[in-house]
């Protein structure tokens, strides 16, 4: 079994908050007006979804491209991951595409999957459900 990680720690962090048991009780839409983000849907080159830290507001924004509903939850999980997990860093980067630089070559798109994973995943729910079942 793999070792609980940060992003799976913050993601079981906010289903135990708002008292979620199953991925199939929420939309990751409700959690994130929950966390007062302004949540927007708009063609985005490159990219299926960003989030833009302010000093008062944050803002995400996804692709409205996406075909699918599936990608499109996790793109949002994935966004919501970086408010839960990084909306308190400084990067004391002035430059905004430095700023994006430093996320893209952190470890910060690794961990913000990690918690999109186990927030619409949840590894108890997974393990339960193919207990003894052949792959």
């Amino acid at each position: 079994m793999m070792p609980i990680n940060k992003g799976a720690i913050a993601a079981r962090k906010i289903l135990n908050e708002f008292g979620i048991e199953s991925p199939n009780d929420f939309t990751v839409e409700d959690l994130i007006h929950a966390r007062d983000i302004i949540l927007q849907e708009k063609k985005i080159a490159n990219s299926d979804g960003r989030i833009v830290f302010g000093k008062e507001k944050t803002i995400i924004s996804v692709n409205s491209e996406i075909k699918y509903t599936g990608r499109k939850r996790f793109t949002l999980a994935h966004e919501l991951g970086h408010f839960e997990l990084h909306h308190n860093i400084n990067t004391h980067l002035e430059d905004n595409s430095l700023t994006l630089d430093y996320f893209k070559n952190g470890g910060q798109e690794y961990e913000a999957n990690q918690f999109a994973t186990e927030l619409l995943m949840p590894r108890d729910l997974i393990t339960s459900f193919t207990f003894g079942k052949p792959f």
